[in-house]
């Protein structure tokens, strides 16, 4: 996904370790020195997808602006915003971590209204110490099942995350899989 980097230092390194599970779901650990990318509306046009970044943001601080908003975010913050419409990473400060998954809008079998909803607040509330944030990133994180069967979970559990954002009650993970793992991290 094509950014324009806005500035970063002098001495700049960056590492992206990057996982595709099927051709709507990939998981990607990025860290970098200080940097600021922009995500340009002419860049953000030619998009090829409907997807959207929910990101962990997993050491140092920043904001993330876009939708005319910005929210800061710190160890623990989760942000989700989607990669065909404009953005801007202020990721400035150093040692920056990020753990984002990228996923099809369309594959999670939300509703379009809550989708937007969620991208128009940029942060989730609560961000990693909600137990939906939790199960998604450490499921995410670990090496886990086939590509096939993670690909799945990781929709589920993403989806959860985001429903659960909404207060409606107790999002339970609709696959065996997610069922399993939110049982297994409820128990650690």
């Amino acid at each position: 996904m094509p950014l324009r980097c806005a500035r970063f230092e002098k001495n700049f390194t960056g590492r992206m370790e990057h996982r595709s599970f099927d051709d709507r779901i990939s998981v990607s650990l990025v860290t970098t020195g200080e940097t600021s990318a922009d995500r340009t509306a002419r860049l953000a046009n030619n998009a090829a997808s409907d997807d959207i970044h929910v990101s962990l943001q997993r050491s140092s601080h920043g904001t993330v602006p876009g939708n005319g908003s910005a929210t800061a975010v710190r160890p623990g913050s989760v942000s989700i915003y989607a990669t065909d419409r404009p953005y801007y990473l202020d990721y400035s400060p150093p040692d920056q971590q990020q753990f984002f998954v990228q996923v099809s809008r369309a594959s999670l079998g939300l509703l379009a209204a809550m989708l937007e909803d969620a991208m128009r607040r940029l942060a989730l509330p609560d961000g990693l110490q909600a137990p939906a944030a939790r199960n998604l990133f450490t499921y995410a994180e670990e090496p886990g099942a086939s590509s096939h069967e993670a690909a799945a979970v990781l929709r589920d559990l993403t989806s959860v995350m985001i429903r659960s954002s909404f207060q409606e009650g107790r999002a339970l993970p609709r696959t065996a899989g997610g069922l399993r793992h939110a049982v297994q991290e409820y128990l650690r």
